[in-house]
């Protein structure tokens, strides 16, 4: 026989897992926010370094400057480790950030038909 206390108890439990669930949900949501102005900020990435590309193939600069991209790693893992994130993260995934680039605007010159193939 369930007696007051035990359906107080339930009532809490039910009402708790209400609360985590919206909570979980409210979490989701602001996680799938920064999801979606990640996703924009490379597609603008994206963009202004295609532009770049097309400027370094017209005043015959190569194509990566990797000089410069051990600087952006470097000032970019000083940033990390202020805040407590793991440095070697913050280079792989500026290096995967860098890589892709190339590779997409090596693909966007092999189907112009042409173009500079060499990013070195």
């Amino acid at each position: 026989m369930e007696t007051n206390t035990d359906n107080e108890n339930s009532d809490r439990e039910s009402n708790s897992e209400q609360n985590d669930d919206s909570e979980l949900l409210r979490h989701r949501a602001s996680l799938d926010g920064i999801n979606e102005r990640l996703f924009v900020l490379l597609v603008e990435r994206f963009e202004i370094t295609e532009e770049l590309q097309r400027h370094k193939t017209i005043v015959g600069l190569p194509a990566r400057d990797r000089a410069r991209e051990r600087e952006q790693i470097i000032d970019l893992q000083k940033k990390a480790e202020e805040v407590g994130l793991d440095k070697a993260f913050v280079k792989q995934l500026m290096q995967l950030i860098y890589d892709e680039v190339i590779k997409s605007s090596s693909r966007r010159t092999e189907n112009n038909g042409g173009g500079r193939s060499e990013h070195e």
